[in-house]
Parts: structure tokens; C-alpha cells; sequence
């Protein structure tokens, strides 16, 4: 009989958000040094107003700039830092998805061969 060792998940989610900070601020610093956020909302502005001057598609166009200007919106109100909220102590890395995550690898690790007939 192996014995078994019982490992928490806070205690792995933990240490996923410790390893991946430092990743996921200099994401966010290169995203933010390189205005890629303002740079795509302008980018999608100006395809609608392609679409809507020189295609004569006004309400293909139009969609385009509704959509930017929605998502621009949204991406601005509910999204202060994004990447914040992965890391966190509430976010992603040590809640739901690496909690789950490891519990899922851990359960099939330790069940693989015990199957066999």
C-alpha cells in the first residue's frame, strides 16, 4: 500500500499565482507601454469607417463602429487591470481554475493503474 500525501489547493494555487506575477505584470507593462488597447479601438474605427466612405456599406460599417465603440466601453469599465484579476488573492490562479486544475491532475496521477483489472 502506497501512502498518500494530501496536498491543500490554496497551497498550489498559491504558488501558480507566485510564479506567474511576475509574468503577468510585465505583460501588462508591455501592454501598456505600447498603447495596444487604444491602438485596436482606432484600428476598428477605421475599418468601419472604410467600410462606410469608400465601400458604401453603411450598415456593415456601422456594426464595425458599434461594436468598437461597445467594446471599447466595456473593456474599459469592467476591466480596470485585467491581469490583476488573474493573479490576485480573489482571481482566477488561486480560486476556481488552478484549484480545479490541480485537483483534476492530482485525482488522474494517483488513479492512473488503479483501474486495471
Amino acid at each position: 500500500m502506497v501512502a498518500r500525501r494530501s496536498h491543500s489547493t490554496e497551497e498550489n494555487s498559491n504558488g501558480l499565482a507566485t510564479w506567474f506575477r511576475p509574468l503577468f505584470e510585465t505583460i501588462r507593462a508591455i501592454l501598456a507601454d505600447l498603447w495596444v488597447f487604444p491602438i485596436c479601438l482606432l484600428l476598428g474605427l477605421g475599418v468601419g469607417a472604410y467600410h462606410i466612405l469608400w465601400q458604401g456599406r453603411k450598415g456593415f460599417g456601422s456594426g464595425i463602429l458599434l461594436s468598437t465603440f461597445v467594446i471599447g466601453i466595456l473593456g474599459t469599465l469592467l476591466t480596470n487591470n485585467p491581469l490583476t484579476d488573474l493573479y490576485s488573492e480573489n482571481g482566477l490562479l488561486t480560486q476556481g481554475l488552478a484549484a480545479s486544475s490541480a485537483r483534476t491532475m492530482r485525482m488522474a496521477a494517483t488513479t492512473a493503474g488503479s483501474s486495471r483489472s
